[in-house]
């Protein structure tokens, strides 16, 4: 009984070892890339002066892709759109001097498109679901200030 576990086991082990990385990940032409590079600039600003290359984490590109991929699902906006959101979702907020992380924002705004008891169950604008989100979180913003 031992010996089979165990060579379950030892070909599970090999067969993780042995497979390829997501190939999200290496695709760096995808939005995820693109936005898992921006959140790793925002990281490490003093590898950005010294134009150092920076390699975004591979659970960050995933994470990203991940959010995009439900948000197309949930959302009429094609995928550019929704990352373009994202970002300048994150930029106003950065402008109002908060700290949040762009995946954070990323996370936040999933979460908010997300709610069925706000938007319903058909489709939502990411555009508008996020305009709304913006405007709760900046009003807790003006009343913390």
């Amino acid at each position: 009984m031992k010996k089979i576990f165990f060579s379950v086991f030892t070909t599970a082990l090999i067969l993780l070892a042995a497979s390829p990385r997501p190939a999200v990940a290496l695709n760096e032409n995808s939005i995820a890339y693109k936005l898992a590079v921006l959140e790793a600039r925002a990281q490490n600003p003093e590898k950005v002066l010294m134009r150092q290359r920076i390699k975004p984490a591979d659970a960050a590109v995933m994470e990203f892709q991940w959010i995009l991929d439900n948000m197309k699902s949930r959302c009429l906006n094609p995928e550019s759109a929704i990352a373009d959101t994202i970002v300048e979702t994150w930029q106003v907020l950065t402008q109002k001097e908060q700290k949040i992380s762009l995946l954070q924002t990323a996370r936040e705004l999933s979460s908010y498109a997300q709610n069925t008891r706000l938007f319903g169950t058909g489709k939502v604008n990411f555009r508008m679901t996020s305009r709304y989100w913006l405007q709760e979180k900046l009003k807790t913003i003006k009343t913390k200030g």
